[in-house]
């Protein structure tokens, strides 16, 4: 399958804006069933040395293309914006090619180059960007593979890495969704589809106007839904992985929100508690511990990273105790009677026999 084709996760209903609200379709794509080619004037035209040979995805900001470069020659993705779109969407696009110019790691999808090019009256923005062959949104890889929880943790991690390369950079995803983690046949974790990101430094301002909030309502934090996007820091990444996590392990979302209005998820995100996560192997049972922290109603009582969140998830997998647990005695000795279920369970045998034992001896 095509890089950006998603085929698990609900991508209708992400927002760009107060003027979408009620709109839908508006990711950018990764997900959306795309128009027929002979529907698409691009299609067989040549932007920047790069042939375009069909659609993959689309959305309310432009669609996706696959295309094959000339020199060097390959295949490649090319996004490219819809020729009327506003000064803020030319920003955010522009936006977009500088955050993953800046962005190094194998499980992000690298950009290549970008650029503007006229075609007919309008000037065409594009980036060309790496091309992921055959890949399966994570969620719909690990389920054709019939993963088990630690090859999913693992593919998991993998998507946690490339989002903590982006927190080092001062770099928010803001839609992290199945749609937007990709798994190649090789089991390489793809994350793409930064063009929401928020940059955390001087060079952010202005580019998100008041009422504007970006990102898919189902993977949005609390604060997503309640500000502006000046509030959102990687902690609002940490929340969106929380919920992966949830779809990842337990194949589905931790609230129930399939026929909510946007409003209405906003009020359940704010308050509902999301249902634990239900991890059936024992040993792994700090995960549910882990999901928990993520989905903290408040961005300080979450991990304040991806990187944090991973070490703790590589904890569990060790077998040892998640930094999300309390460190109280109590739930250090909760902790180790889970892990030792079948030994205490023996020594607690053996000191309820002898004290029958003492008790029938006695005449007690």
């Amino acid at each position: 399958m095509p890089a950006g084709q998603a085929d698990t996760a609900p991508t209708s209903d992400t927002v760009v804006g107060s003027e979408s609200l009620s709109g839908r379709g508006t990711d950018l794509g990764f997900g959306q069933t795309p128009p027929a080619p002979a529907a698409d004037a691009l299609v067989g035209a040549t932007v920047g040395g790069v042939v375009i040979e069909e659609v993959i995805a689309e959305g309310g900001m432009g669609r996706v293309y696959r295309a094959t470069q000339q020199e060097p020659r390959r295949t490649v993705a090319v996004k490219v914006m819809r020729p009327v779109a506003s000064h803020l969407a030319v920003a955010r696009f522009q936006r977009e090619v500088d955050v993953l110019a800046r962005l190094r790691h194998p499980a992000i999808a690298q950009v290549y180059f970008a650029g503007t090019q006229r075609l007919g009256f309008d000037d065409v923005r594009y980036f060309v960007m790496e091309y992921v062959p055959e890949a399966k949104t994570i969620v719909a890889f690990a389920d054709a593979q019939g993963l088990s929880i630690r090859e999913r943790c693992e593919l998991f991690l993998q998507a946690c890495d490339a989002v903590a390369r982006g927190h080092a950079e001062g770099v928010v995803h803001r839609d992290l969704k199945p749609g937007n983690v990709l798994v190649d046949p090789a089991g390489q974790v793809k994350v793409i589809d930064f063009g929401v990101a928020r940059l955390l430094d001087a060079e952010s301002a202005g580019y998100t106007e008041t009422g504007q909030f970006v990102g898919t309502r189902h993977a949005m934090s609390p604060e997503q839904f309640a500000t502006d996007g000046r509030g959102v820091d990687a902690r609002s990444d940490v929340y969106s992985l929380g919920v992966l996590l949830h779809q990842l392990l337990a194949g589905r979302l931790p609230y129930n929100i399939d026929e909510t209005s946007l409003l209405a998820t906003a009020r359940i995100v704010a308050e509902a508690v999301p249902r634990r996560l239900e991890v059936a192997d024992h040993s792994l049972r700090g995960l549910a511990v882990i999901a928990d922290r993520c989905l903290a109603k408040r961005p300080a009582d979450r991990y304040t990273s991806a990187a944090d969140l991973a070490t703790d998830v590589r904890r569990v997998l060790a077998g040892e105790m998640p930094r999300a647990l309390r460190q109280s005695a109590r739930a250090k000795l909760a902790w180790w009677l889970r892990r030792h279920r079948g030994p205490v369970l023996i020594v607690g045998g053996m000191a309820i026999s002898l004290l029958v034992m003492v008790a029938a001896m006695t005449g007690g």
